[in-house]
């Protein structure tokens, strides 16, 4: 929910916490928005939210493994799954992914790129070199302003988890390529997900264990 946007929210629900409760709380009323608690103790009466934190908790969890990324990298891998989810799935009523309908008049979903993946990017902050190398290889581990990528040296951070971070939009994606992939078994339906944002022009290629 964005102040002042063209269609605000209706209707927020949460469970009561002091975290929802003064400014919190102020803003939803100035925003004009309805806050509703949910009962104490009775999952069942916010099991929309419920299930959703569980999908982006798993769905993280098998992206950072995917991508054989270290835990600290958790939260950066967690808004990228979120965003990604957000422009690969759709509303079955309505066919709309959630990026289409908060966002009627930004355009088409943005391309979703997998965390961790192989990206070729030119590197804004060093100089060209005639006879050098025009790009190197980086991993994708956030979105950044103006529709940039957020990216990490793939160089040092495989020499030694040193990390500087680059921003640019002249990249060449390769969201099929994840060189510090860890094979692994997990039970979220990624399969379908991949479908999805396949669908869309993501090309993900998440492999399963039997």
């Amino acid at each position: 929910m964005v102040h002042g946007e063209k269609h605000p929210v209706e209707i927020c629900r949460t469970d009561g916490g002091p975290e929802f409760g003064g400014v919190f709380d102020q803003g939803l009323k100035d925003d004009g928005t309805t806050h509703e608690l949910s009962h104490p103790n009775k999952a069942k009466t916010n099991a929309g939210i419920e299930r959703f934190v569980r999908i982006v908790v798993e769905g993280t969890k098998a992206c950072l493994l995917h991508a054989n990324f270290p835990y600290e990298w958790w939260l950066h891998c967690l808004i990228m799954f979120c965003k990604n989810w957000s422009v690969g799935t759709t509303d079955p009523d309505r066919d709309l992914t959630p990026w289409e309908l908060f966002r009627p008049d930004y355009g088409p979903p943005p391309f979703a790129v997998p965390f961790g993946c192989l990206v070729f990017a030119m590197d804004p902050n060093e100089p060209v070199l005639k006879f050098g190398p025009r790009a190197k290889e980086t991993y994708a581990v956030g979105y950044a302003k103006q529709g940039m990528l957020q990216l990490v040296d793939r160089a040092r951070f495989d020499k030694d988890m040193s990390v500087r971070f680059i921003y640019t939009k002249d990249v060449v994606i390769r969201a099929d390529v994840f060189p510090r992939r860890l094979m692994v078994t997990h039970d979220l339906d990624l399969v379908k997900f991949a479908k999805l944002m396949t669908a869309r022009g993501a090309q993900v290629a998440i492999e399963l264990l039997d």
